[in-house]
């Protein structure tokens, strides 16, 4: 089993001839890279998307990634019913609770309830007073109106992904239900670090309490500037590996991981 980080939070695993997709994202932010279209047919050669919650950079792709392609989209109540209203087809859109099970080839893939980050003050203020943010005030307020438009409504998930005797889990937003008991001692966990001014020691919790055997860390790229920025990875890294002793790094983009 391969996973290949393609940006924000889109993960793409793949094992033998099946390609399994998380989050499709075409970011706003232009990628110098003569693999750009070479990663976009990865997207859809995907047997199936599975998407961890509605906002804009984790669906707003998918109708044009895959506008001749009948790709099962498998996510909660709200992002289906925005993809439809997008026009996604309906009948290629699968509603999903926690609890539920889906077998894409040799992948199992259980889906639990999770929840979205809670961006903290000073972040926002760091944010919206920022000189870069005034200069791209037009841009600012368009990806604000697509924040609008595409509602997360509580309907945040994580996935394990079981292959074989391999477990990969992946956190689509920085936090967790305080009520869930999750599987513990996963191979992997993909951790996004973005959306809090205080990463380094915040996300330090969900790798106490899901006990991971390696995190690699993702989303944090500047895939929808003035909103989003490059995250410092470095600092977060050096805490884990302190207080954990556990293998954590930064994926890079396109690059490819065996697992």
């Amino acid at each position: 089993m391969t996973l290949t980080w393609m940006t924000t939070a889109s993960l793409l695993l793949s094992d033998g001839d099946t390609v399994v997709a998380f989050d499709p994202f075409l970011p706003t932010a232009k990628r110098e890279s003569d693999k750009e279209q070479e990663r976009l047919q990865s997207y859809r050669d995907a047997a199936a998307v599975f998407v961890t919650h509605g906002h804009f950079d984790h669906i707003l792709s998918l109708p044009s990634i895959y506008a001749d392609r009948t790709v099962p989209v498998y996510a909660t109540k709200t992002p289906c019913q925005t993809l439809k209203d997008a026009g996604y087809p309906p009948e290629c859109l699968r509603v999903i609770s926690s609890g539920d099970t889906q077998s894409i080839g040799r992948f199992t893939i259980t889906a639990y309830q999770s929840r979205h980050c809670r961006f903290d003050l000073p972040l926002i203020v760091k944010t919206v007073f920022s000189r870069r943010f005034f200069s791209a005030l037009p841009q600012a307020a368009a990806l604000q109106n697509l924040r609008h438009r595409y509602p997360e409504n509580g309907e945040t998930l994580f996935y394990e992904v079981q292959n074989g005797d391999k477990r990969v889990q992946i956190m689509g937003s920085m936090n967790l239900s305080s009520d869930i008991s999750y599987p513990t001692k996963a191979d992997c966990l993909v951790l996004p670090l973005q959306g809090r001014s205080d990463q380094d020691n915040y996300a330090l919790q969900f790798v106490d309490r899901l006990q991971p055997k390696r995190i690699l860390i993702d989303h944090h790229d500047d895939s929808f500037p003035p909103l989003s920025d490059n995250v410092d990875t470095s600092g977060f890294i050096r805490n884990v590996t302190h207080r954990f002793s556990v293998p954590c790094e930064e994926l890079q983009y396109g690059q490819v991981m065996e697992l």
